[in-house]
């Protein structure tokens, strides 16, 4: 899939920087142009590692929440930044059925990191439904 963001902001972590850290204010979601970031829970437990084309940050954002993981660079990484008021534009613009789902979608997702049960699978997905 091909996004465009042309006139977005971009910025650059090293490795081992923080990309924000759970509880932080959630005012942009982020989308990997280059590099790798880990993911981690407040146990400091490595739940995910996101690359090129992957999107972090957007749950809390979208729900107006605090983050609820930490993001770090595991290398060099470049990252577009979507800002609040450009990512919620694109959720009032779209088909309001397929809102519902997108976040229908993050409130279960919310239910089960807040259950602890954050090692969600690809097979658990189907069983939300």
């Amino acid at each position: 899939m091909s996004i465009k963001y042309k006139n977005l902001e971009k910025k650059r972590f090293d490795v081992g920087e923080a990309i924000f850290n759970e509880g932080d204010a959630a005012d942009c979601a982020y989308l990997i142009e280059s590099g790798e970031v880990q993911i981690y829970n407040s146990d400091m437990e490595e739940i995910a590692v996101l690359s090129q084309g992957d999107i972090l940050g957007e749950m809390a954002v979208i729900r107006n929440r605090k983050r609820s993981f930490s993001a770090f660079a595991s290398e060099n990484v470049c990252l577009v930044i979507i800002e609040r008021d450009v990512l919620m534009g694109k959720l009032d613009e779209a088909d309001p059925l397929i809102s519902l789902i997108i976040i229908s979608l993050i409130d279960k997702l919310y239910d089960f990191s807040e259950s602890g049960d954050i090692g969600v699978k690809h097979d658990t997905l189907n069983d939300m439904s």
